[in-house]
C-alpha cells in the first residue's frame, strides 16, 4: 500500500513539473505576443496619422493644379546700370 501511494505521488509530482515547465513556455509566448501587439499598435497609429494628412495632399494638389498659370519663372538678369566688373574702369 506504501509503495503504490508512493508511486502515485511520484506521477504527480511528474505531472506538477510538466504543468509548470508548460506553464513557463506559454508565460515566454505571451510576452512575446505582447510586445509584437504593441508594434503593431505603433504601426497601426503610424498608418492612421499618414492616412489623416491625405485629405489636406489632395487639397494641395488640386489646388496647385488649378494655378499652374500663376507660376512663371521670372529669370534673373543683371541690372544694366551696375558694372559687371567693378575693376574694368580702373
Amino acid at each position: 500500500m506504501l509503495n503504490s501511494r508512493i508511486t502515485e505521488k511520484e506521477k504527480e509530482y511528474a505531472s506538477i513539473c510538466k504543468l509548470k515547465e508548460i506553464s513557463q513556455e506559454m508565460s515566454k509566448k505571451l510576452e512575446l505576443l505582447a510586445e509584437r501587439l504593441e508594434t503593431l499598435n505603433d504601426g497601426s497609429e503610424a498608418v492612421s496619422t499618414v492616412l489623416q494628412n491625405w485629405p489636406m495632399i489632395f487639397e494641395s494638389i488640386q489646388l496647385a493644379s488649378q494655378n499652374t498659370e500663376a507660376l512663371v519663372r521670372v529669370p534673373h538678369t543683371l541690372d544694366e546700370k551696375q558694372p559687371s566688373d567693378s575693376f574694368s574702369n580702373q
